[in-house]
C-alpha cells in the first residue's frame, strides 16, 4: 500500500493534476484521492485500467512491481564507447550505404578532384569512407581521420594497412583538435546526427579546409529512411509503423538537440557556417535483397543485426526496450504496440529464410559547400 500511495502521488504531481482535478478525471472526490495519497484507503479495483490510462503507465508500474517511467535517457550515441562495442554493427551497415560507381561520378564529375589532395575525415570511426575514397583520388592524395574512440582507430589501421593504403589516424575530440595544416577536403559522415552540437561541428569543418577547400556532410534523414523501406509479404503500413519513431526523435531533439532530419538540414548549416556554392545529392544506394540474390543469408542477417530485429523482444529485453521508449517520448500503448511490430517484422523474415525480400532506401544526402 505504501508504494503504491506513493506512486499515485508521485505521478499525479508530475502530470500537474491537483487532486481535485485527479478526482474529476476518475470520478472521485479529492477527498477520496487524498486518503489514496495517504495510505488510508485504496483505490476500487475498477479504477486502476482509468488510472494507467491516466497517467499512461502499465499497472505493473502503478503497484510498483515495476519501475515508474523515468524522465528522459538521453542516447549514448555520442559517446566512444557506444562506438567501440557496435563496431560489427558498424562493418554490417557502412559497406550498404555507397554505390562504388556513385562515389567515383561524385569524385571526378561532381567536385572535379582531379589533382592530390589532403583529405580529412571528422569522426572517421575506423575510416569505411576513407577506405572507399582514397582509391578513387588522385595519386598522392592523403587521408588523415580523427576519431576519440581508440578501439576504432586501431581498426582503422589494421584495414588500410591490410589493403595497402597509408593513412594518419588521430585520437581526439573533434571540437578541441588543433591541427597542424589546412584540408583540401573536410567531411564526415552519419556523425552530426549524433553529436550535441551540429552548427559548431560544421563550422569547427570550414576552419579545417583550406580557402577554396570542399567541405562534406554525409547524414541519414531517418523518417525518408523509415517510408523508403518495403517488406515483402507483410502490411506496408505496419513496416513504416514499426520503423517510424517520430515521438522518440522529436524527445531527442528537445533534449539532446539530436536531429532526425539532419540530412535535410545540411545545406543550411553548411550556409550558417559560411560556406558557398552550397549543393546538395541523395545517394542512389538501395539495397534490393530477393530470393537467389548472391549471399542472401549474409545481406538479410546484416540487415536484421542493424535493425535490431536478430531475434524477438521479450522478458527482460523487452521491458527494457518498452522502458527506453516511454523515456523518449511514446507512451506506453504506443511502446507496446511499437515492440508488437518489431517482433512481427523479425518473425516473418526469419521465417520466410531464403524467400525472404525487402527493398531498404536509406535516404543518405550529400551535402558540400566551398570555404
Amino acid at each position: 500500500m505504501e508504494v503504491f500511495s506513493k506512486n499515485i502521488a508521485q505521478l499525479r504531481k508530475k502530470s500537474g493534476l491537483t487532486q481535485q482535478q485527479l478526482g474529476d478525471k476518475l470520478g472521485v472526490s479529492c477527498q477520496t484521492v487524498s486518503k489514496w495519497e495517504c495510505g488510508v484507503t485504496l483505490p476500487d479495483l475498477s479504477l486502476v485500467p482509468a488510472l494507467c490510462r491516466c497517467f499512461d503507465i502499465s499497472a505493473d508500474q502503478l503497484l510498483g512491481i515495476a519501475p515508474l517511467p523515468e524522465g528522459f535517457i538521453p542516447a549514448a550515441t555520442g559517446q566512444k564507447q557506444y562506438w567501440e562495442q557496435r563496431l560489427d554493427f558498424l562493418h554490417r551497415t557502412r559497406k550498404y550505404l555507397w554505390n562504388d560507381d556513385y562515389l567515383a561520378f561524385l569524385v571526378q564529375q561532381v567536385w572535379q578532384l582531379n589533382a592530390p589532395v589532403r583529405l580529412l575525415d571528422c569522426g572517421c570511426g575506423f575510416g569505411a569512407l576513407g577506405l572507399a575514397l582514397l582509391p578513387l583520388l588522385p595519386a598522392g592524395s592523403s587521408y588523415t581521420g580523427v576519431d576519440h574512440a581508440p578501439a576504432l582507430l586501431a581498426e582503422g589501421r589494421r584495414l588500410f594497412a591490410q589493403q595497402g593504403l597509408t593513412a594518419e589516424f588521430i585520437e581526439a575530440d573533434i571540437y578541441e583538435w588543433q591541427p597542424l595544416q589546412q584540408y583540401d577536403v573536410v567531411l564526415c559522415q552519419s556523425v552530426l546526427r549524433h553529436v550535441g552540437d551540429a552548427p559548431a561541428l560544421v563550422r569547427r569543418m570550414a576552419d579545417f579546409a583550406r580557402t577554396g577547400g570542399l567541405v562534406v556532410c554525409i547524414e541519414v534523414d531517418r523518417t525518408i529512411e523509415a517510408a523508403g523501406l518495403y517488406i515483402h509479404g507483410l502490411d506496408r503500413a505496419e513496416v513504416h509503423a514499426a520503423c517510424d519513431l517520430t515521438p522518440l526523435w522529436c524527445t531527442e531533439y528537445r533534449n539532446k538537440n539530436r536531429d532526425w532530419a539532419m540530412g535535410v538540414r545540411l545545406p543550411h548549416l553548411l550556409h550558417e557556417a559560411g560556406l558557398r556554392d552550397i549543393d546538395a545529392r541523395m545517394n542512389d544506394r538501395v539495397t534490393c535483397l530477393l530470393p537467389g540474390t548472391p549471399q542472401h543469408d549474409a545481406v538479410l542477417a546484416d540487415f536484421l543485426q542493424s535493425h535490431d530485429w536478430g531475434q524477438e523482444l521479450g522478458g527482460s529485453d523487452l521491458e527494457a526496450r518498452l522502458h527506453y521508449l516511454t523515456a523518449h517520448g511514446l507512451s506506453r500503448a504506443a511502446a507496446e504496440e511499437h515492440c508488437r511490430r518489431l517482433n512481427d517484422v523479425a518473425r516473418h523474415l526469419k521465417k520466410a529464410g531464403p524467400e525472404a525480400a525487402f527493398t531498404h532506401l536509406h535516404g543518405l544526402f550529400t551535402v558540400w559547400g566551398r570555404k
